[in-house]
């Protein structure tokens, strides 16, 4: 059997808008496109998914959880949330990162800000990844630094 490798989608939305747009073999070929269409407010990211060699079959069913913290504009915290996610993944764990958490720009309503998301195989875990990248993102929102572009920066290194 073949060594499984990573592939990388260009994605945007959320629930019921969610697309997958594209899939790319370089990482750095898909932060391109995402740096190119994220304009206008848009807000297009990339994702990390394992590419199964034919005939392994290793896949099962990982349950995990996700914590989301919303840091206000002012770099105050505001609202968090779980949920409790079913993905496909395999012996090595789930498919999200756990512990790896993604910041998100909201423009407006009630949870505009920024968001941050984690994962964790436990409810304790995603909401602690999710408080520190939070604490992470406030500390930058009041020296100024636009988070979503400092993680950008960060993700394509």
């Amino acid at each position: 059997m073949s060594e499984r490798r990573t592939i990388y989608a260009v994605s945007s939305g959320a629930y019921s808008d969610y697309v997958v747009h594209g899939l790319f073999l370089d990482k750095a070929d898909a932060v391109a496109v995402v740096e190119r269409l994220n304009t206008g407010g848009d807000h297009w990211f990339v994702e990390e998914f394992p590419l199964y060699p034919s005939g392994d079959r290793s896949l099962r069913r990982a349950d995990n959880w996700r914590a989301a913290v919303q840091v206000k504009y002012d770099g105050s915290i505001g609202k968090s949330w779980t949920s409790s996610e079913v993905y496909l993944g395999d012996n090595n764990g789930p498919m999200h990162p756990i512990s790896e958490a993604s910041t998100l720009h909201w423009t407006n309503g009630e949870l505009a800000g920024w968001h941050v998301a984690a994962y964790g195989l436990s409810k304790e875990q995603a909401e602690k990844a999710a408080r520190e990248r939070a604490a992470q993102v406030a500390a930058l929102v009041i020296e100024g630094v636009d988070p979503v572009q400092a993680e950008r920066e960060r993700t394509a290194s």
